[in-house]
């Protein structure tokens, strides 16, 4: 089964997942990434994350070259910025038509991932939601631990045969 994991990472947490199905399940990794890419930290990453939140914009990205159709199952990964998925993920998926596809989706969060898997699940309409998860800070989280909850997760997606 061929497996594309499409994700978006401010500060590696989603991407850290990401890494995680690629090594332990041989998926494609596409990353979203926005077309201003300069590196934000600190109080400027805040600022940027915190104005496109309160004016409900998404960021422009730069195109992912991406044949859906050589792909039995997507997998959608972002952070949770302010309760909803972050912004490049929404610029994804508004401006990319997927359809009659099986798609998993996880959320990385530092508290809660509030109500970001049924947003997600809303935009995506015409397709099969075979399953998510949210995870509390993975690159903090025991390794050991990351991946008892990742194996256990991806095993119940079916994606293995």
């Amino acid at each position: 089964m061929k497996i594309a994991v499409i994700y978006y990472s401010l500060d590696g947490n989603s991407a850290c997942i990401a890494e995680f199905i690629k090594k332990e399940h041989g998926a494609d990794l596409f990353k979203i990434e926005v077309k201003n890419n300069k590196e934000r930290k600190g109080l400027g990453k805040i600022i940027w994350c915190f104005s496109l939140m309160i004016k409900k914009t998404n960021p422009q990205i730069l195109p992912i070259n991406i044949d859906f159709e050589l792909y039995d199952h997507i997998i959608l990964g972002c952070p949770v910025w302010g309760g909803e998925p972050a912004r490049p993920m929404l610029s994804f998926i508004s401006s990319t038509k997927i359809d009659g596809k099986k798609i998993a989706l996880y959320a990385s969060h530092a508290g809660s991932a509030g109500k970001v898997i049924e947003r997600l699940m809303s935009l995506l309409p015409g397709n099969i939601i075979t399953g998510d998860i949210d995870i509390k800070s993975p690159l903090k989280t025991d390794k050991e631990e990351l991946k008892q909850q990742l194996d256990t997760w991806i095993s119940e997606l079916d994606l293995i045969q």
